[in-house]
């Protein structure tokens, strides 16, 4: 966007250069300015397409060419026709684009600083106005005072915008993740599923569910305290962590159970895949005694089913692994089996509400 706004700035100042020289107009900063800034424009795009990481630089030297040019023609009017009843003209509704772009370039801080040095050469103008004329010229000394008001007002609502920002930030980061283990909450893992549901339900795409549940973790924490139990949650959430994709997202389900959504993932490289986070967690060594393991449940999208449904699935098949000997991988059953042999596990309101309490019995 850098380039995009330098090399199309640099179009626009050469092209106003030449029509101000070809229409002859009373302002000579447009036609022996404009031309330098049309060239300096264009010599920073050229730097930037070569030498990408010269960005910052750039950002602030364009910056710089810019604000110059528009107090250098404001300032031209002001001392060269102080007794002219003219208003300052479009040209002045330039410096908010100017503080505009001073808060994408620089912190907040420095946009800030940066933005109050252009308002005090306004204020200077204005002040020299007054002076010269003994505040005659009531109509260019008011278009300077209102330009300083509004632009003070401008600045300062970016600024504080822009303080809020990372507030902001923190606060959603706060409101969609796990504080003890970092990874995504409950909450925002139900967002993610949904959207995700969704895509392979229009794109006829492959999705899978990753359950998994850490076993006797009760024992973990009644014979270790609570403390060790949370270092042994972020322990196992970092070995996962590790080995995910880019496009795969992990949640924290609730208490010791965990959820892996697997975009573009079919069923046998999810069991694959969930076979290799069981090795992973089985080989971790947490203090002298702890050796946790895992038992998985794996579900891959059916077309029109809902979001809870696949949960459910997954639910199931991770209820079987523990059923049969914990520490396992176990698929979803086929939809013929699932029929003929329904399975007797908690409805997924009861596991659901069971999986939100901080710790459970396993």
């Amino acid at each position: 966007m850098a380039l995009l706004g330098l090399s199309s700035g640099a179009l626009a100042s050469l092209v106003a250069a030449a029509f101000a020289s070809r229409v002859g107009l009373p302002n000579p900063v447009d036609a022996h300015v404009l031309p330098f800034l049309g060239a300096g424009l264009l010599a920073l795009s050229i730097a930037l397409w070569r030498s990408p990481r010269l960005l910052p630089w750039i950002e602030r030297t364009g910056w710089s060419l810019l604000t110059a040019y528009l107090l250098a023609a404001l300032a031209y009017k002001v001392i060269h026709f102080p007794f002219e009843h003219v208003p300052l003209g479009a040209r002045s509704y330039w410096f908010f684009f100017s503080y505009l772009l001073a808060f994408l370039i620089w912190s907040p801080r420095g946009a800030l600083t940066v933005s109050l040095s252009v308002i005090a050469c306004l204020t200077g103008l204005a002040a020299w106005i007054s002076v010269e004329t003994h505040a005659g010229n009531a109509t260019l000394l008011a278009s300077l005072i209102q330009l300083v008001i509004a632009s003070i007002a401008y600045v300062f609502v970016h600024y504080s915008f822009a303080q809020l920002r990372p507030q902001y930030a923190r606060m959603r980061t706060l409101a969609f993740s796990d504080p003890l283990t970092g990874c995504a909450n409950r909450r925002r893992a139900e967002e993610l599923l949904a959207l995700e549901v969704s895509r392979a339900g229009r794109y006829a795409r492959p999705l899978s569910l990753i359950l998994f549940d850490l076993d006797h973790f009760k024992q973990i924490n009644d014979q270790h305290g609570h403390a060790i139990g949370d270092a042994v949650l972020r322990t196992v959430t970092n070995a996962v962590r590790s080995d995910l994709r880019g496009l795969d997202h992990l949640a924290r389900w609730g208490g010791e159970e965990f959820v892996i959504i697997a975009p573009e993932l079919s069923q046998a490289r999810a069991m694959q895949f969930g076979e290799r986070l069981r090795k992973r967690i089985a080989a971790l060594r947490i203090g002298s005694s702890i050796q946790p393991t895992a038992s998985f449940g794996i579900a891959s999208f059916r077309l029109g089913e809902t979001v809870d449904s696949m949960v459910l699935r997954a639910d199931r098949a991770m209820y079987r692994a523990k059923a049969q000997g914990r520490n396992r991988v176990e698929l979803e059953r086929p939809q013929t089996a699932a029929a003929e042999a329904p399975e007797t596990v908690p409805p997924l309101e009861e596991t659901a509400a069971t999986a939100a309490a901080p710790s459970q019995p396993d």
